[in-house]
């Protein structure tokens, strides 16, 4: 029997585990759950590969590097996470005798086509998953990886890897979230922020790219620049 190789789209697993109500993670659960649950390999490869957003590496690089994850961060919205897994997975030996099995966790279509070649090459895949809904009441993962390669619902597995549940402040709308059962503050209707940036012009650019997508999240919230030379 061949090895087993994983692969984890990190901004996938974050939408599902929100949606399952989960608020963080155990990463060494979902480590083990990865490489001892999950198919009847228990010889990796190589280290599991989990892609995540820059903000999301500066916050959680440690935890998830110390389960044994191997990172790789990417911006967000660009589709860089989803390429860099399947550019990986088109790499891996052909056939089944090195690599026999494929988990990957996502639940996006577009691993597919990479997937089914693997598949024809004799390997087996397995998909981790939810049965979670989206906000339009669709399955958050698609039909067709449910059907054509084994799937894992990660809805089953909720207690082994939930830290904490999902508590958020506000409500989708960006209103408050239930404040009458809850001790915490209320939103700030305005807050000024005022940064001074002394690193070159690139480090300048990728902070505000990161800023800019964390108040991206938020459809109430704006961000309103202004820059001015240092004075000396």
């Amino acid at each position: 029997m061949g090895k087993k190789a994983i692969f984890v789209d990190g901004q996938s697993l974050f939408h599902m585990t929100i949606a399952l109500g989960i608020g963080s993670t155990k990463y060494n659960q979902l480590w083990n759950l990865l490489v001892k649950e999950i198919g009847d390999c228990r010889e990796l490869f190589n280290r599991p590969f989990y892609t995540i957003t820059h903000a999301g590496f500066l916050k959680m690089k440690k935890p998830i590097t110390y389960a044994g994850f191997d990172l790789f961060a990417t911006r967000t919205g660009n589709g860089k996470d989803d390429q860099e897994i399947i550019t990986r997975i088109n790499k891996l030996p052909e056939g089944s005798d090195e690599v026999s099995e494929i988990v990957l966790v996502a639940a996006d279509g577009d691993y597919i086509p990479v997937l089914q070649k693997q598949a024809g090459q004799g390997k087996k895949i397995f998909v981790l998953a939810t049965e979670a809904l989206n906000r339009e009441g669709r399955s958050m993962t698609s039909s067709q990886l449910k059907e054509e390669f084994n799937f894992v619902a990660l809805d089953n597995f909720k207690a082994k890897i939930m830290r904490h549940e999902w508590r958020p402040y506000f409500d989708e709308e960006g209103g408050d979230a239930d404040l009458e059962k809850s001790n915490r503050p209320r939103q700030l209707t305005n807050l000024e922020v005022v940064l001074t940036l002394t690193d070159g012009a690139g480090m300048v650019g990728n902070f505000f790219a990161d800023l800019s997508d964390i108040v991206a999240k938020y459809p109430k919230m704006k961000m309103h620049t202004n820059t001015e030379p240092l004075n000396q």
